[in-house]
């Protein structure tokens, strides 16, 4: 009321000056009025959203509870819930198959143990959903439509990403909140016609555009293996409930490595398929309206390679075919999966160009590692670089934010975020052009040369700028493609997920920004990539690492060694390695990921 009552007051100010006064000293009232409109209007928006935050938790504690209440009704012996959710997928198969286990017995046990992460916090969860007990029901009246489906009876969890049908679709956006999606997407439709039962809903980092697992609805989401460490993003929620042991499997989705970076942080097994392996229809996409070229795909997420695999199985089928035209009919191919013909494998350990951050020597060994147990499985190993790597990091930049960032900052608008990343990309975004390459020649004069990509934040900027855009990202995924067959050609090649494991919560952005491109380049270039865990870091590489930076070994390169120097606690984090294959050939890439989880 205050604001209102001195907004008309300006009014009646100006009314009264018109007529008598000079023009210029019109200004003064009628801007002062503007301004305190404008914080008017901020003010109203900031209060709606924090009532609807207030509501949204009232009613995901009323969620919560009604689900503890309808586990508490038939309690599960705590033994048996840590037994049941050790377990593979094909075992639990197995127990349903031969009668030892029923679907409602196993949603209990996958709810007791999310239920009691949840309680210790880090867990990920956003809500349960409501018709899981009626499906565990169901399947347990009635038999299979298919032998050939691994996920039957099986609890799913579901990143929020793959819309449910009466839930919200947020992102961490709480104006996206109480706006529940009126129908399933298609992957989601697909895992309920084969038999799965998606049991849990999980949350994502800030507009799916950060690394910092910070959600303001659902709670913050750090690493499981070290709290003052990152579980990368998006898909935050999803890996920490994993790597918890509450889910047997999930579903997420991945732009720029959305399913990959937080799998590797939290030592799981992923895959990142070709665009339309699976369908990406109905899913809830942040970037459709400012990202240009490339697309947001599902895909699974296990604690095993074999989990990973059913997931496939079950989800490449004619019910998928059916609801999406666009998927082309491809089934699961058992004979390439099983194949035992040795390959050509292409590796590299970290980018060659000086003008890219490098992979710590920790990274580097599990590449390293990975080579030698392939090359002792009969596998021919070649060394390997993808081309013009600076311009590809500066081209997945541009194509991330082809609309120069006004959609995310129109999302953002009046957020209650504590995202320092995405704060930081805010004001980057703001910045005029020439501001964005000056500051791209500071970073690359104090050694930050991997970070000078700012200027790329500026998008197409116009139509013949967009179209310029497309035609250099298929111009780059044709050197691409020459270069991976000019040195075999390929089947399959070894390279890290990522320069380096978990960094620190309070890593800046400008560390994790320069290292987009090892991730991304494969959503770039539209290639299959999956990730498998390669042990975890050792005492001996955390000193290495040190002792590299101390010594000159990353030369001038500012960026680098400060990276090297918060690996100083990393001791005991998860490893892996990116495993990549050619388009539609997901298969090969699973069978070469179960070799090197057999081999360890």
């Amino acid at each position: 009321m205050i604001i209102l009552e001195a907004v008309e007051s300006y009014w009646a100010q100006i009314t009264r000056l018109i007529g008598g006064y000079p023009k210029k000293r019109l200004l003064i009232p009628l801007a002062v009025g503007i301004l305190l409109i404008r914080i008017g209007r901020g003010y109203c928006a900031r209060t709606y959203l924090l009532n609807k935050l207030r509501w949204k938790k009232q009613q995901l504690a009323a969620a919560i509870e009604a689900v503890r209440h309808d586990v508490q009704t038939s309690p599960i012996n705590p033994s048996i819930v840590a037994e049941l959710t050790k377990l593979t997928l094909a075992d639990l198969r197995q127990r349903l198959e031969d009668g030892r286990l029923t679907s409602t017995q196993l949603l209990h046990a996958y709810q007791t143990k999310a239920l009691q992460i949840f309680d210790r916090g880090n867990s990920g969860i956003c809500e349960f959903v409501g018709g899981a007990q009626l499906w565990a029901i169901a399947r347990d009246h009635s038999k299979p439509n298919s032998v050939h489906s691994p996920l039957y009876g099986i609890p799913v969890s579901v990143k929020e990403s793959l819309c449910v049908a009466g839930y919200d679709s947020t992102f961490g956006l709480v104006k996206r909140s109480n706006r529940p999606v009126m129908r399933d997407c298609v992957m989601v439709r697909v895992l309920k016609d084969v038999g799965a039962i998606p049991f849990v809903l999980t949350s994502t980092t800030l507009t799916g555009r950060s690394m910092e697992g910070i959600n303001s609805i659902f709670g913050d989401v750090t690493n499981p293996y070290n709290r003052s460490r990152m579980t990368g993003g998006s898909s935050c929620g999803e890996c920490a409930l994993l790597a918890q042991g509450g889910s047997p499997v999930g579903l997420a989705s991945d732009t720029a490595g959305s399913i990959r970076i937080p799998a590797a942080f939290c030592g799981l097994t992923s895959l990142k398929p070709t665009l339309n392996r699976l369908s990406s229809k109905g899913m809830t996409n942040m970037g459709e309206n400012s990202i240009l070229g490339i697309a947001t795909v599902p895909g699974p997420i296990g604690r095993r390679v074999s989990d990973v695999v059913d997931c496939m199985r079950s989800v490449l089928s004619s019910a998928l075919f059916a609801a999406d035209p666009c998927v082309p009919p491809l089934f699961f191919d058992e004979a390439a999966y099983s194949e035992k013909k040795s390959l050509c494998i292409g590796y590299y350990d970290t980018f060659a160009d000086p003008g890219m951050v490098q992979a710590v020597p920790a990274v580097r060994d599990a590449v390293t590692q990975a080579v030698s147990l392939l090359e002792r499985g009969g596998h021919r190993m070649v060394k390997f670089q993808p081309p013009n790597q600076l311009k590809a990091a500066r081209l997945l930049v541009q194509i991330l934010f082809g609309d120069g960032g006004h959609d995310l900052k129109s999302m953002l608008a009046h957020e209650p975020t504590r995202d320092s990343q995405t704060q930081l990309l805010m004001y980057a975004l703001s910045l005029p052009q020439w501001l964005k390459v000056t500051g791209d020649m500071l970073l690359a004069l104090i050694g930050a040369r991997p970070a000078a990509v700012v200027h790329a934040l500026g998008g197409a900027r116009t139509a013949q700028g967009a179209i310029d855009m497309l035609r250099a990202l298929e111009n780059y995924r044709t050197e691409f493609t020459e270069a991976w067959n000019k040195l075999g050609p390929l089947d399959a090649l070894i390279c890290p997920v990522f320069p380096y494991p978990a960094p620190p919560s309070s890593t800046r952005p400008i560390f994790i920004s320069c290292a987009m491109l090892y991730p991304g380049l494969y959503n770039l270039v539209n290639y299959p990539a999956g990730t498998v865990p390669m042990g975890t870091v050792s005492q001996e590489q955390v000193e290495q690492t040190i002792k590299n930076c101390k010594a000159g070994w990353f030369e001038e390169h500012w960026l680098d060694c400060q990276i090297a120097k918060f690996q100083a606690d990393s001791e005991g984090l998860p490893l892996s390695i990116q495993v990549v294959g050619k388009p539609y050939c997901e298969e090969t890439v699973l069978r070469i990921m179960r070799e090197l989880e057999s081999s360890q």
